[in-house]
């Protein structure tokens, strides 16, 4: 079969209700999703971290899978899926892939973290986890010189640099912050609106390349300041702001649709 079920189970006003998901099993290419090819060259790095950002239902996770394809299909790479559960099926190409599903193919995140430092892993992109995660595992990883992909659940640049600094100890955090600085490629936050004139939804992004200004701003521990820098760290950084109105202009969306979402985002900063 080309396609996978999700079947969810639930109770509601008393009786059982049960939801059948189908997924097609084709893996979408990673330009037809709308993400930024400027933003291609750092997935391809063989170290660092990149990050891919949004809230539930806005398709980081096949944007996560549709990376590892593209990486799949042009790179000779070990490369390692940590997945929960897994999305798409990939097909070996050029690289060789190992996807494991935690409580299934592993025990737990931790567990394949640990099976990517025994195996001779080139890229580990870790999946959309449904459970809660340490990114202290992670950021050993990166910083030990490995490259990662990180899908989080957060909205913008400075909402997953944030989420992901306090997932530790304060005392910590200068540290975080000096490894942030020192690895990460950059970021992508992205989310789903309608498109103009249509039940279809387009992706609008919100994207971050790390050159040596943003690297001093995020070592200081002043995330807040990268969008008031955005235009000094060079062509690929983008704010949600200057994609809704890009997209307008292209009529992909109305301008409804784009305040509609720039005013929700402006309230979950507050």
């Amino acid at each position: 079969l080309s396609t996978n079920v999700r079947v969810s189970v639930l109770m509601t006003q008393e009786k059982p209700m049960l939801t059948i998901r189908i997924i097609d099993n084709t893996v979408p290419d990673i330009k037809t999703l709308g993400f930024p090819e400027i933003l291609l060259p750092l997935v391809e790095a063989r170290k660092g971290l990149f990050i891919v950002s949004g809230p539930a239902r806005s398709g980081i996770s096949t944007t996560i899978s549709a990376i590892a394809d593209y990486l799949n299909k042009g790179f000779g790479r070990h490369i390692l899926l940590i997945e929960d559960p897994i999305a798409y099926n990939i097909t070996p190409i050029r690289s060789r892939i190992t996807q494991c599903q935690i409580g299934k193919d592993i025990l737990d995140f931790s567990s394949g973290l640990n099976f990517a430092k025994k195996m001779d892993v080139d890229t580990i992109i870790i999946s959309d986890m449904k459970q809660a995660i340490s990114y202290s595992g992670i950021l050993e990883m990166v910083a030990s010189g490995n490259m990662v992909i990180l899908a989080m659940s957060a909205l913008g640049l400075v909402a997953t640099i944030e989420k992901f600094v306090l997932d530790f100890q304060e005392d910590s955090h200068n540290y975080v912050y000096q490894v942030l600085a020192d690895n990460l490629l950059g970021i992508v936050s992205q989310t789903l609106v309608s498109a103009n004139k249509g039940t279809a939804l387009v992706p609008l992004f919100e994207s971050l390349v790390v050159n040596a200004t943003a690297s001093g701003i995020i070592q200081k521990g002043k995330p807040g300041q990268l969008e008031g820098s955005i235009n000094s760290f060079g062509p690929g950084s983008m704010l949600f702001t200057d994609c809704a109105n890009m997209m307008v202009g292209r009529n992909k969306i109305d301008r409804q649709s784009a305040d509609s979402f720039l005013e929700y985002y402006r309230s979950t900063k507050v």
